[in-house]
């Protein structure tokens, strides 16, 4: 197998409403979810409580995958802050609305329509 096929590039900004993005290219799975796990932390550890996870170019999610999301969130949730998922991929959508996380997550299509919509939920 190749080695790129385990790696997983994530790149940092700053957003609107103070957010940081991270914007994630590639497969996120048993191989690669470590790296998304690592880059949520560090940002936490950096002070960052308002997260914007951009899936816009990974084409597919597994359980591993979902299971770093949902770990990420309770560490961002305990701190006041909030974890959103960009994604236009309908694949990725209907992997959340089967597993009950876009309940869970703050989910937008792009991120112009984060920057003009993005309230946070009521406590």
């Amino acid at each position: 197998m190749s080695d790129n096929l385990l790696e997983l590039k994530i790149n940092s900004s700053t957003l609107a409403h103070e957010a940081h993005g991270l914007k994630v290219q590639g497969e996120l799975d048993i191989n690669t979810s470590p790296q998304l796990r690592t880059a949520i932390d560090q940002a936490v550890a950096a002070g960052h409580h308002l997260l914007v996870v951009d899936f816009t170019e990974v084409p597919y999610i597994d359980s591993t995958g979902l299971g770093v999301l949902v770990s990420r969130r309770k560490v961002v949730n305990e701190l006041k802050g909030h974890l959103v998922i960009i994604s236009n991929n309908p694949h990725i959508h209907k992997i959340f609305d089967i597993t009950g996380l876009n309940r869970l997550f703050p989910m937008y299509r792009t991120e112009e329509e984060f920057v003009k919509t993005w309230q946070p939920p009521a406590p």
